[in-house]
């Protein structure tokens, strides 16, 4: 009798994410052996995973390099007490959407109430950019402090670490004690929600290892989570997905990848006359031109054999779980 295990696959804006799992229950083919099952640290541990992991699928699929992450805060002697404070929040909200509203745009949010590492709170606002809505207006929303801070949302269309760190912001004030209770964000209703593309069972032993990226995707090596379900002790594999964007990339002699405009000085500095196409095209360390599928496979061998060296010991565990061990 074959194993089975579901493979899904999850878009959300430039992103990818790939999720294999075994189902619950215990098989042939399988030793439970050493496993101990859920503690309630590791309960919290997953489920923070999980939320960081949603969030995350929510900014990606939303929000971009042109909108912005806001931070209210409160000057020392107005700090409100959480409760207080959620309302204050509100009003803002609701203020930003009528001045959106006013100016003929729809607000798209997402709303994190948090504690500092000091127990100061404040709130997390990730808003789209509008142009005819000016920072100034904005700010006279928000009489509880000099002004918003302002952060750029960052390049790239992931913001996974973004997620983690509203995630993980403190619940818990360290000066009195309080807590933040409730879901660990909010958001507008008009957001779209990321599409499941594939969810279906294959009849195989095992899923491919190590995981190769698809054509004009890289692998965030980084996001590769793999190893044994500490609920029912059976393997899994999650990884992400991203989608290039930038048109020019090269690799310096040190084995560097260099995108866009640093790849442009590297390349000037290296190989003055050197012409490259305006189109998709990746420079290699010898100064050879790689344009079209040619450069998407080269880049995503480079990609598949960063993950190679990373997966030696995260294969070892799932194939020792699985009895395959060599």
């Amino acid at each position: 009798m074959k194993e089975v295990y579901r493979h899904r696959e999850i878009r959300a804006g430039e992103t990818l994410e790939v999720i294999e799992t075994f189902p619950g229950r215990i098989g042939s083919g399988y030793t439970r052996e050493g496993y101990t099952g859920a503690t309630p640290i590791s309960v919290e541990r997953y489920n923070e995973k999980l939320r960081i992991r949603e969030l995350t699928r929510l900014i990606n699929e939303n929000f971009g390099e042109d909108d912005y992450h806001l931070v209210l805060t409160y000057e020392k002697d107005k700090r409100p007490d959480s409760e207080t404070a959620k309302v204050y929040a509100k009003q803002f909200q609701r203020k930003l959407s009528a001045l959106y509203r006013k100016r003929g745009e729809e607000l798209r949010f997402i709303k994190v109430h948090a504690f500092g590492e000091r127990g100061a709170l404040h709130h997390h606002f990730i808003i789209n950019n509008a142009d005819k809505v000016k920072v100034k207006e904005i700010n006279e929303l928000w009489p509880y402090s000099k002004k918003p801070q302002y952060f750029a949302m960052y390049e790239g269309g992931e913001y996974s670490s973004l997620a983690a760190y509203l995630v993980k912001q403190c619940k818990t004030g360290l000066c009195n004690g309080e807590r933040l209770n409730g879901k660990a964000w909010s958001c507008s209703r008009n957001l779209r929600k990321p599409q499941v593309i594939k969810d279906k069972e294959i009849n195989k032993i095992m899923w491919k290892e190590p995981p190769v990226a698809k054509a004009g995707f890289y692998i965030d090596v980084e996001s590769i989570d793999a190893g044994v379900n500490e609920f029912n002790g059976r393997p899994y594999l999650f990884y992400r997905q991203i989608r290039r964007k930038e048109m020019l990339f090269c690799i310096t002699k040190e084995g560097l990848i260099l995108k866009s405009a640093e790849a442009n000085k590297y390349l000037k500095r290296t190989w003055p006359d050197l012409k490259v196409p305006k189109r998709f095209a990746v420079v290699t360390d010898t100064g050879q031109v790689l344009t079209s599928d040619e450069a998407d496979r080269y880049l995503r061998r480079k990609n598949n054999k960063d993950i190679q060296e990373n997966w030696k010991d995260i294969g070892k565990i799932i194939r020792k779980e699985k009895g395959i061990c060599s």
